[in-house]
């Protein structure tokens, strides 16, 4: 591939409407200017290639029929070629001139299909159209060396009045222009249709839209996450100050689910899609909804470079997102000292109470990435819960060392993560923040052998170590510090492909699932939503069954009769609202 002028992706996107007036397509024209290519270049891939649909990563995309004949230049259609019959790399059999056009319409399916081909990833949600750019748009080959510009336009002339077309960087149908790397579009959240949105109106153009943090959903939202819907809102100024950012912009787009249960989060570039189904988010408390939203906002921006090897930084995110939902919507004053105090118990339970815990890093790492990420009840929580554990930690130990140099710095750790993101953000496009830039951080207050040793204790110990808090005792205060309790280990007593394939097996003879009465073979019904019981220690697990024609509830406590220990901030007992 050779450049020309600076790189640049112009897409223009026309919803296509049934007769009811509900969006059910979607035409894609994508025009790239400034890059020239040879033949046998390529020119595009569309997924994520050679990841199986099992596995935990895949996502659903949609590769356009006759591909062959979609792309074209100044002179007309592009002669091109795949590499085999099941490849989705597109390859270039002739040099381009000109602009390069790829245009196609994406259709959005209600159900699954056996050719998941077919399959868009575009969700249809109340006559209207979400999904990711990922999920209906290629891979463009521009480089990661290249900084490339990025050019997002609405036609809306054939929908109903009252349509808004909206991406993460902004709201159409005027072009909303963003740049970053050539795969920014891929990680892009679109949304078109009649749109309900807090603040109700886009800022006008001109008037500071690039430090604008909205929600928007179609419909009605159940009554408990409509009452947080200004959440984002509320804190994203104070946020963006924190990470440095403050002309940085924060969508959160709020999506129904078709199935439950479903209370999930995705995040995107400067934006998140949070998945609800109403049977189950209903019954969702206040703190368990800013958990979620909170921890989506951080993920936007907490994040750094895979290493040379291609090993992705988790860690990194997972951790500094747990830890700063504790932190922040406290600390700005969204939510109660309480909130603090039951969300930092909440994750140590988590974690001390996995019966994942002695697990290596890189083994829990394998089996929530895995093809059996989804037939694992405890890994993906184990190895989001390690990190967190250590970010904590590592928190205490730099506002000591902080302490005992009588430095004016009240949180040593915001500024190191500060510096590696503001460099992240405004660094070339080929240069990485990783790892080794986090340890240099902070080793600079406790040591480089300080620095290694923790970090190779907690995220690369391979002998399966416990993090005890003995050395935290006093970091609240002797009344606020955490103390060792002993709590039952977590335990659902069958297997979890069970939710799956909606059919019990594995039941545990002797555990609490068993003794409720159920049964292998039983057919699931309906459930409760597992990973609220994860984090809440009285949390009791609920199913519906089938057997012998007869639907029957089952309730039961999904802990093991093993005590461990757990550390605890103990003042005061959390008492959910009613309402």
């Amino acid at each position: 591939m050779a450049e020309g002028t600076r790189p640049s992706i112009h897409l223009r996107l026309t919803p296509s409407t049934d007769d009811n007036g509900d969006i059910g397509g979607l035409r894609t024209r994508a025009t790239l200017k400034g890059l020239s290519f040879h033949s046998g270049d390529l020119l595009c891939s569309f997924g994520r290639q050679g990841i199986p649909a099992n596995h935990s990563s895949w996502y659903p995309y949609y590769l356009p029929p006759d591909i062959l004949s979609k792309f074209s230049d100044g002179r007309g259609p592009l002669v091109i070629t795949r590499v085999h019959e099941d490849s989705h790399e597109v390859r270039l059999d002739q040099e381009t001139e000109g602009d390069i056009i790829a245009e196609w319409e994406v259709s959005v399916v209600k159900d699954s299909f056996d050719n998941l081909d077919e399959l868009s990833g575009l969700h249809r949600d109340q006559g209207g159209l979400i999904g990711a750019g990922r999920s209906f748009l290629p891979h463009f080959n521009i480089g990661r060396e290249y900084q490339c510009q990025a050019v997002i336009e609405w036609d809306l002339s054939g929908c109903h009045e009252g349509t808004r077309g909206v991406c993460s960087f902004g709201e159409g149908p005027e072009p909303v222009t963003t740049q970053g790397s050539g795969d920014i579009l891929l990680g892009c959240v679109f949304m078109v249709g009649v749109i309900n949105s807090h603040p109700p109106e886009p800022p006008p153009r001109g008037s500071g839209e690039n430090s604008f943090c909205g929600t928007y959903w179609f419909g009605d939202l159940p009554p408990n996450l409509s009452a947080i819907k200004d959440y984002p809102t509320n804190i994203f100024p104070r946020m963006a100050e924190h990470f440095k950012d403050e002309q940085g912009s924060y969508r959160a787009f709020f999506c129904r689910a078709p199935k439950g249960p479903k209370l999930t989060s995705t995040s995107f570039h400067n934006s998140s899609i949070v998945e609800y189904d109403d049977d189950h988010t209903k019954d969702e408390h206040d703190w368990d909804l800013v958990r979620l939203i909170n921890r989506a906002m951080v993920t936007a921006w907490a994040r750094i470079d895979a290493e040379d090897d291609g090993s992705e930084n988790d860690w990194f995110t997972d951790g500094l997102s747990l830890l700063y939902t504790v932190y922040l919507p406290f600390r700005f004053g969204q939510r109660s000292p309480d909130y603090f105090r039951v969300t930092i118990n909440t994750f140590l339970s988590a974690y001390y109470t996995n019966p994942f815990i002695r697990k290596p890093y890189a083994e829990l790492n394998a089996l929530a990435s895995s093809s059996k990420a989804n037939h694992c009840w405890y890994s993906a929580s184990a190895k989001a819960m390690r990190a967190f554990v250590y970010m904590l930690k590592m928190d205490f130990h730099t506002r000591r060392a902080a302490d005992s140099r009588s430095v004016d710095v009240m949180r040593p750790m915001d500024e190191i993560v500060r510096d590696l993101l503001v460099k992240r953000r405004h660094g070339g496009a080929d240069e990485k923040v990783q790892k080794k830039d986090w340890l240099a951080g902070v080793a600079y207050w406790l040591g480089q052998e300080n620095a290694e040793r923790h970090f190779r204790e907690m995220i690369e110990n391979d002998e399966g170590r416990v993090n005890e808090m003995d050395d935290l005792l006093t970091s609240f205060g002797q009344k606020h510090g955490p103390h060792p309790v002993e709590q039952e280990m977590l335990d659902f007593g069958f297997d979890r492909k069970s939710l799956d394939e909606e059919h019990v097996s594995g039941i545990v003879e002797g555990s609490r699932a068993w003794e409720a009465g159920l049964n292998n073979g039983d057919r699931i019904v309906w459930y409760a939503r597992p990973e609220s019981c994860e984090t809440d220690i009285e949390k009791t697990f609920k199913l519906t069954v089938e057997r012998d024609e007869e639907e029957i509830d089952i309730v039961y406590w999904p802990r093991s009769r093993e005590k461990v220990r757990c550390w605890q901030v103990l003042e005061g007992k959390y008492v959910p609202p009613t309402s």
